[in-house]
């Protein structure tokens, strides 16, 4: 449980510091000091002269509403789009800014609407505001930006995205709770570093990144027409249920078959006599996987170079690299996959636990009494060291029309020395089980 609870910490911690990192802001407004003189001067008064459609229907206009007073064109620029304040925060807003000379007509300010007293502006998208002064009044052009307009506008990163703060408080607390499992030394724990748990912690991690999955649309406001994250959420979702009951019922396995419960059997390897069985299994797995890897190229270098000779057009060197593509996968899985596991087994405690529904070895839990699976044979061997062989299937699925079949998996348990004769009780005890019913 207390594994559970910490992994769940760090998985909403480092989702949430994701998720509030990009998060924009969508109270962006901007403002820009007017000064109506220069507008009337420039406008109605000795327009420069330009080109094209925008132009012409300037004059246009111009010459419609004919030489008009100031107070004329301001109130028509305005509109309806018009809000007085004399409020005393717009007034020390504005002294500040001409102090430190950034209160200039045209030029652009970004500012957060939700910061008084800019919350004054926010009943209407865009429009003037006059603030009252005791010899005059300011006036300032303001409007709301949208998201889209956010990239084509060099809004410094603090506005854009003011939720960076509390991503990096989030950050820190991952980092915080992470770094004891860091440095400090770590205890071997059987049940804890089995492969059922980490399939549990693993879905940990699916599940609450299916929810923030689902919940990217709302906290970013993205419309409906965007990529489906419900139904991708939805499917990882289903996923980590998929892996909870798997891997759940696993480690619930696991966890009585280390407590002692319908344990049949129990050995632990030493270190010598471990590496060394662990170099013929690893030369065993190699010969085994080289082999399949040797086939498959020929295979798909005779398919792929047909492709060439035979089909003299544009498709064909595409799907030629693709098979390469594939290749390299398979030189992964057939030379990469077992160094890695065989440096690992060299490391880790070698132990060994059995009982009538499954069996722990090295971390890895195998089951057979999981839906659909069943044990097939038990079997004993002194060659190329001495061992016992479980194998048994399991329903799997493939093709268009969903074909099921059913895979055999072998597990191959080195017999420490001294163990021969137990290794052969415990045989015979599968042996009889089986032939009453299946286990």
């Amino acid at each position: 449980m207390k594994t559970v609870l910490k992994i769940s910490i760090l998985s909403l911690l480092f989702l949430c510091s994701l998720l509030f990192f990009w998060k924009p802001a969508s109270d962006i407004i901007v403002i820009k000091p007017v000064d109506w003189q220069q507008k009337y001067k420039d406008e109605v008064l000795s327009p420069a002269k330009g080109f094209g459609a925008t132009a012409l229907a300037k004059e246009f206009l111009r010459k419609e509403r004919g030489k008009i007073s100031l107070k004329e064109f301001v109130l028509v620029e305005m509109g309806d789009h018009h809000i007085t304040t004399s409020s005393k925060e717009w007034l020390r807003w504005i002294q500040q800014r001409k102090d430190t000379n950034t209160f200039l007509p045209g030029r652009i300010i970004f500012l957060s609407a939700k910061k008084s007293p800019f919350t004054e502006i926010l009943s209407i998208p865009s429009g003037y505001l006059e603030v009252k002064a005791e010899k005059g009044s300011y006036f300032l052009h303001f409007y709301k930006l949208q998201e889209e307009d956010l990239r084509r506008y060099n809004v410094p990163s603090r506005l854009r995205f003011p939720f960076r703060n509390l991503s990096y408080i989030f950050w820190g607390l991952f980092i915080v709770f992470l770094l004891p499992d860091i440095l400090k030394k770590k205890k071997y724990d059987a049940f804890l570093s089995c492969s059922a748990v980490t399939g549990v912690k693993v879905g940990i991690w699916i599940f609450w990144g299916s929810l923030f999955v689902i919940a990217t649309p709302y906290v970013y406001d993205i419309p409906r027409n965007a990529p489906p994250f419900i139904f991708i959420g939805g499917f990882l979702f289903l996923t980590c249920l998929v892996i909870f009951t798997m891997f759940g019922y696993q480690a619930v396995f696991a966890f009585n078959l280390l407590k002692g419960k319908d344990q049949w059997a129990h050995w632990v390897y030493d270190d010598e006599n471990w590496q060394e069985t662990t170099k013929q299994e690893f030369m065993i797995a190699k010969g085994e996987k080289a082999g399949l890897f040797y086939f498959i190229t020929i295979l798909f270098v005779s398919i792929g170079g047909g492709f060439i000779l035979l089909l003299d057009d544009a498709p064909a060197m595409p799907m030629f690299l693709v098979f390469l593509a594939i290749l390299t996968v398979l030189v992964f899985f057939a030379f990469v996959m077992p160094r890695l596991q065989f440096a690992k087994k060299m490391r880790q405690t070698a132990e060994f636990y059995v009982g009538p529904k499954g069996l722990y070895f090295c971390g890895i839990i195998h089951s057979w009494t999981l839906a659909g699976a069943r044990l097939e044979k038990v079997s004993q061997a002194k060659k190329p060291y001495p061992m016992i062989t479980f194998a048994y299937s399991y329903w799997m699925m493939a093709g268009r029309v969903l074909f099921f079949f059913r895979n055999t998996a072998v597990v191959r348990i080195p017999v420490p020395p001294g163990k021969e004769e137990d290794a052969k009780a415990l045989v015979k005890k599968f042996k009889t089980a089986l032939s009453n019913a299946r286990i």
